[in-house]
C-alpha cells in the first residue's frame, strides 16, 4: 500500500477533500498553493537523483541517506513507489521558544578576563577559556550583525557566514550589486551572505545602504538575545553583558521560508544543522550548534525519521549540538495515562473561544486495542474503532473532524491517532471536548495525548486534567542532542515553564538545566534587553561546550572531546538543584556546571 511510505498527517492531507483544504491549514505545511506542490522530509536508499526523467522533483541531499523533496502533488504517489524511496514525511511548524549568569554556571575561575574581550586581548593563563578557534552556529531568526557585541575591535564581524532562508538570492542579483548571492552549495533556497560581504555592508554609513548589500534582518530580536548569551563579546556594554565564548567565531542561519510564513518547518531546521556542520568540517574547526525552537509533534521517543537523521549528522564532525526543552512544562497541552481492559477511561480538551484550528495527537501503543470516542461540547460522538490504516473525516456541528487512524512505519514502533478540527465557518464550536477510550485488548496500556506548542492554540485551549511530564518539545527529545531545560538562578528553583522529561521510552531528559529567567543579553539596534524560556537556557550551554571544545582540541588536553564524550563531561559536572535527587524530569542530571566538567 502506498500509505506504509507515507506519515500520519501527510496521509490524511492528501485524502482530504479539496473543499476543506483551506480551512485545514495545519494539514498543509509544506504544501505550496500556487505550485500545488510539496516540501517533503525523505528517507532513500541509492542514486535517487537518475529518477528526476521518470519524475520531476529536486532534490537536497542530507547526511546518511536522508533529503529534502520538491515535488507536484500529483506525483507524489508515483514518487513512493520508486524503489530507492524508503519513506516520505511532511514538514512541522517548529516555534521560539522564548518565554545571570556566568558565576551561576562556575565559570568565573575559566575566565578571569574582565571587561570586554577581542582578538586584541592577551589572555596569559593558558588554561583560560574563551571559545577561540571553535566555531558557535546559532539556528534561529538571524542576528543584528551591526551590533558592537559581535564585531571585532577593528569594527570587522565575527560572522563568517549568515544563510538567511527567507530571502530569494535572485532579487538581490542585479546590475548594481557588487557581488553574486546564491543559496549555499547544494541547497535550494535562500541566500548566503560572506564574511566579505557582511563587512562590506558594516562599512557603508547608513542602514539603508548596510542593507543593500546584506538585507537580513534579525525582527523579532530572538537569534540576536540567543547568540549574544552564547558569544557575544559584550563591547556594547564595556564587557558587562559578555556571552559565554567572546572569542569564538559565529555562523548564522535565519530559518524561514521564501512564502514568508513566520514559523519555519523541520525541513528549514535540517538543511541549517547540515549547512552547519559541513562548514564547520570545511572549515577545519570544531562547532557548537545551538537551536533554541521546537514544538511538540511526535511521540516524544526520540526514535521518529528527524531524530535518527539528526541522531547520525550529530557524529559526522567535531560537534555539539544543544537544544532547549521546550516551554511546555506548565501548559496543559499534554495528557496521559494507563488503560486497562475492562475500563473505560475519559480525557477532556476544552477548546478557546474564537479557535480557528486545533490539531490532537494520540500516540498509543500497537499491541494495544482501543476504540475512540469523541464527544462534541453538544454531545455529538464519532466513534473510531481499531482500524489501521483508516480516514475518517466526519462533521461535528460547525466543523469536521478529519483523522487518520495511523499505523507504525519503519521508524516509528508507536501508533498515531491524527485529529484535526476543521471549522466550517470562522471559528471551531468551542467548549469541553471529550475523548472516551474503550478497551478491547491491552497489553501495555499508556497512552498520551499532545496539543500543538507555541501560540499555534491560545493558552486556553487545553487539557482539564494535564501531566506536566513528557513536555519535552522535538527536537530535545534526540538522543545525541544535549537537552536544556531552565531554572531562575535567582533561586535555584526550575522555571514552571520549562519542558519536563523523561521521554516516552524513558530516556533521561533534560540532560541538564541552565539559567532561563530574567536574562540580559543582545538586542537589535545596539542594545540589550531581559528575556525568559529555554531558549535563553539553551546558548548558555551551547556557549559553554565551545569552550570544552577550545579545552579539549584547540588546547589539546582531549582531541575526543566532542559529541557524546563532551556531553558525558557536562552531565558529570552538573550539580543538583535544591538538594534533589537526580536524575529527575525535572532536572536531568543537575545545573551547569563548567569547571566541575573539566575536572580531571
Amino acid at each position: 500500500m502506498e500509505n506504509g511510505k507515507i506519515d500520519t498527517s501527510l496521509w490524511l492531507a492528501l485524502t482530504l477533500p479539496e473543499s476543506l483544504r483551506n480551512a485545514a491549514s495545519s494539514l498543509y505545511t509544506g504544501y505550496n498553493v500556487q505550485l500545488r506542490s510539496w516540501e517533503l522530509f525523505i528517507k532513500y536508499h541509492g542514486d535517487l537523483s537518475s529518477r528526476r526523467d521518470e519524475i520531476p522533483f529536486v532534490l537536497e541531499e542530507l547526511t546518511g541517506g536522508y533529503g529534502i523533496i520538491f515535488i507536484e502533488e500529483s506525483r507524489i504517489i508515483e514518487f513512493t513507489r520508486l524503489e530507492e524511496v524508503d519513506y516520505i514525511e511532511q514538514p512541522k511548524r517548529v516555534w521560539l521558544t522564548l518565554n545571570q549568569g556566568r558565576s551561576e554556571i562556575c565559570l568565573t575561575s575559566l575566565q578571569s578576563t574582565p571587561g570586554v574581550i577581542d582578538e586584541n586581548v592577551n589572555l596569559g593563563n593558558k588554561n583560560q577559556l574563551y571559545g577561540e578557534g571553535i566555531l558557535i552556529a546559532i539556528i534561529d531568526s538571524s542576528i543584528d550583525y551591526a551590533h558592537p557585541d559581535f564585531r571585532n575591535g577593528d569594527g570587522s564581524t565575527r560572522i563568517l557566514s549568515l544563510w538567511d532562508q527567507t530571502i530569494n538570492s535572485e532579487t538581490l542579483n542585479n546590475e548594481e550589486s557588487n557581488f553574486f548571492y546564491e543559496p549555499p552549495e547544494g541547497f535550494a533556497i535562500g541566500t548566503v551572505f560572506t564574511e566579505e560581504m557582511i563587512n562590506t555592508a558594516l562599512a557603508q554609513t547608513s542602514i539603508e545602504e548596510r542593507r543593500k548589500i546584506v538585507p537580513s534582518v534579525d525582527v523579532s530580536g530572538h537569534g540576536t538575545h540567543v547568540a549574544g548569551i552564547a558569544c557575544g563579546n559584550g563591547r556594547q556594554s564595556n564587557g558587562r553583558y559578555r556571552g559565554i565564548a567572546p572569542l569564538s567565531s559565529i555562523l548564522v542561519i535565519k530559518l524561514g521560508d521564501l512564502e514568508g510564513v513566520s514559523f519555519p518547518r523541520t525541513t528549514r531546521m535540517m538543511e541549517g544543522v547540515e549547512y552547519a556542520v559541513r562548514f564547520a568540517e570545511e572549515r577545519g574547526m570544531p562547532v557548537a550548534i545551538n537551536l533554541s525552537f521546537g514544538n511538540s509533534y511526535g511521540s516524544h521517543s526520540g526514535n521518529d525519521m528527524v531524530a535518527s537523521y539528526l541522531d547520525g549528522i550529530a557524529t559526522r564532525w567535531k560537534s555539539s549540538i544543544c537544544t532547549g526543552t521546550g516551554n511546555d512544562g506548565n501548559t496543559a497541552r499534554h495528557a496521559e495515562g494507563i488503560l486497562k481492559e475492562g475500563e473505560e477511561q475519559e480525557v477532556s480538551m476544552a477548546i478557546s473561544v474564537a479557535e480557528s484550528s486545533v490539531n490532537v495527537q494520540l500516540w498509543k501503543e500497537y499491541q494495544d486495542s482501543f476504540a475512540v470516542e469523541i464527544v462534541s461540547p453538544d454531545n455529538q460522538t464519532i466513534r473510531l474503532d481499531n482500524n489501521e490504516n483508516r480516514v475518517v473525516i466526519e462533521r461535528a456541528g460547525d466543523c469536521i473532524l478529519a483523522i487518520n487512524y495511523g499505523t507504525p512505519s519503519p521508524f516509528q514502533l508507536l501508533q498515531e491517532i491524527y485529529m484535526e478540527w476543521i471549522p466550517l465557518e470562522t471559528y471551531i464550536p468551542s467548549g469541553i471536548w471529550k475523548f472516551r477510550l474503550i478497551p478491547d485488548e491491552i497489553k501495555a496500556g499508556r497512552y498520551d495525548f499532545w496539543l500543538p506548542s507555541g501560540n499555534y492554540v491560545q493558552s486556553s485551549t487545553r487539557f482539564l486534567k494535564p501531566s506536566s511530564n513528557t513536555t519535552l518539545t522535538i527536537p530535545s527529545t534526540t538522543n545525541r542532542f544535549i537537552s536544556v531545560g531552565a531554572y531562575n538562578g535567582n533561586n535555584g528553583q526550575i522555571a514552571a515553564f520549562s519542558g519536563r522529561g523523561y521521554t516516552r521510552t524513558n530516556q533521561v531528559k533534560p540532560d541538564i538545566v541552565a539559567p532561563g529567567v530574567d536574562i540580559m543579553s543582545a538586542s537589535p539596534n545596539n542594545s540589550y534587553t531581559i528575556r525568559s524560556g529555554t531558549s535563553m537556557a539553551a546558548p548558555f550551554v551551547t556557549g559553554s561546550a565551545a569552550l570544552l571544545l577550545e579545552w579539549g582540541i584547540i588546547k589539546r588536553n582531549n582531541p575526543y572531546l566532542y559529541g557524546e564524550n563532551l556531553k558525558a563531561h557536562l552531565i558529570r559536572g552538573a550539580e543538583p538543584l535544591r538538594n534533589e535527587s537526580v536524575p529527575s524530569e525535572r532536572q536531568g542530571w543537575g545545573a551547569l556546571c563548567v569547571e566541575d566538567s573539566l575536572a580531571t
